[in-house]
């Protein structure tokens, strides 16, 4: 299949696919490849920083890397968070996240991963609107 990658640089290393044009016999770019075959286009998609809520009824585990490894603790129905890096992992959206936690000790400033939502619907948190912050 003949097509033209468009591909961006993270900051944090690396590269992802922004979307894909495939080229056609005739050289132009439409949907079929040279082979006539369709390809679909990739697009990205940002997922944003800032406030969350936790949503899902039994709340989301706190975890020390973006890949789902040590569990911290776990975060319950709606507790606010602050999502400051998002990643995709394992085909969920997971936000690096500052949080505080109260206990019989007072309160824990913690940071961790936690799963935002698997596309196309499944969500763990929902992003605040400004007027709800």
């Amino acid at each position: 299949h003949n097509a033209v990658a468009v591909r961006g640089l993270l900051a944090s290393g690396g590269h992802v696919t922004l979307f894909v044009l495939p080229i056609s016999t005739s050289g132009t770019f439409d949907n079929l490849c040279a082979c006539g075959q369709l390809v679909q286009r990739t697009n990205a998609k940002a997922f944003p920083s800032g406030m969350y809520r936790i949503i899902h009824p039994e709340g989301v585990y706190l975890t020390m890397g973006i890949a789902e490894s040590q569990i911290i603790t776990k975060l319950d129905i709606n507790t606010f968070v602050n999502v400051v890096e998002t990643g995709v992992e394992a085909g969920c959206v997971r936000g690096r996240v500052n949080v505080s936690v109260g206990g019989s000790n007072g309160v824990e400033f913690l940071t961790g991963w936690i799963n935002l939502f698997e596309p196309p619907a499944f969500s763990w948190a929902e992003l605040l609107s400004k007027s709800e912050i």
